[in-house]
């Protein structure tokens, strides 16, 4: 939101959709709860379930590019 980028329509079709995010302090659940309610306010179908699927993403292509595990699995 900060650089104004805007929503995709289609994000739901993205196969590696993964949420993250480059500050270093984040709270990625206050990431994934304002990234649901920005997808309502613009019309998106995505749901919370949805969201917390990318949060998890986020965290199995990482590992799997850095040959590491993230998160919980």
């Amino acid at each position: 939101m900060n650089n104004n980028v805007g929503y995709m329509q289609k994000l739901g079709r993205v196969r590696n959709v993964g949420l993250g995010t480059d500050g270093i302090r984040a709270n990625m659940f206050e990431e994934a709860k304002l990234h649901s309610s920005k997808i309502q306010t613009c019309g998106g179908t995505l749901t919370p379930n949805d969201i917390l699927r990318f949060l998890q993403n986020g965290n199995d292509l990482l590992g799997a590019l850095l040959n590491l595990k993230f998160g919980k699995n």
